[in-house]
């Protein structure tokens, strides 16, 4: 069974699609003959806010880590935070498993009766991605380099291609239930430092050590 973990808009939907297309029969936020892939199946609840996910990884499961520069995905995590269910859970996870309150008072910067929807997304990114790694993932695979192709092949046992297949990708558009939202990174600089620092390192630990230091720069 392959599992894969990631965070919303990060890629999942783009992995579990590029697996299919090469003869891996996995699902993406549903559990699949061969696997699931799914930023969800972090929860390990069963039902999901959408979908369902497996509440525990069967013997001699293969697990791996989605990941999309945290840099260029914040506006994207924004967008998706307008959705209660999403980061509803997510919120609800990092408080069980790390107690953080994304929520609490002191952690909102976007001032008083504003939806924090950036603070939000950089305290998911860093805590969601934390807890990730808690499950030990065998690899992180970088959606945004096909060099990685390699080592989702090297898991899976069997050859991984983009070319000349038709992949998913979860594009914004006039079906979404919510605005699209849009921020300067100068934003960073009034987040928590202790968040931005977790980011940080989130980023380097995923592989993109240019956005650490955009982040590290904001510090």
């Amino acid at each position: 069974m392959f599992i894969g973990l990631g965070h919303p808009r990060c890629g999942t939907g783009f992995t579990a699609s590029l697996l299919r297309a090469n003869g891996v029969d996995v699902r993406h936020e549903d559990i699949g003959p061969e696997g699931i892939v799914s930023w969800m199946q972090l929860a390990k609840r069963g039902p999901a806010p959408w979908g369902n996910t497996l509440t525990e990884y069967p013997p001699g499961s293969r697990l791996f880590l989605v990941a999309r520069s945290p840099l260029a995905a914040l506006d994207a995590v924004a967008t998706e935070n307008q959705q209660i269910r999403s980061i509803g859970l997510r919120s609800q996870v990092i408080w069980d498993r790390r107690r953080i309150d994304i929520f609490a008072w002191n952690n909102q910067t976007a001032g008083d009766g504003i939806y924090d929807f950036f603070g939000w997304a950089v305290m998911s990114l860093a805590w969601w991605y934390d807890l990730c790694f808690d499950e030990k993932p065998e690899i992180v695979f970088r959606i945004e380099h096909p060099e990685d192709d390699r080592l989702l092949a090297d898991l899976v046992g069997r050859p991984i291609s983009r070319e000349g297949k038709h992949v998913w990708q979860n594009a914004y558009g006039p079906h979404k239930k919510s605005g699209r939202l849009s921020f300067a990174k100068s934003e960073l600089g009034r987040v928590g430092k202790a968040h931005l620092a977790k980011l940080a390192e989130i980023a380097e630990r995923l592989g993109y050590p240019d956005d650490a230091a955009t982040f590290r720069g904001h510090l």
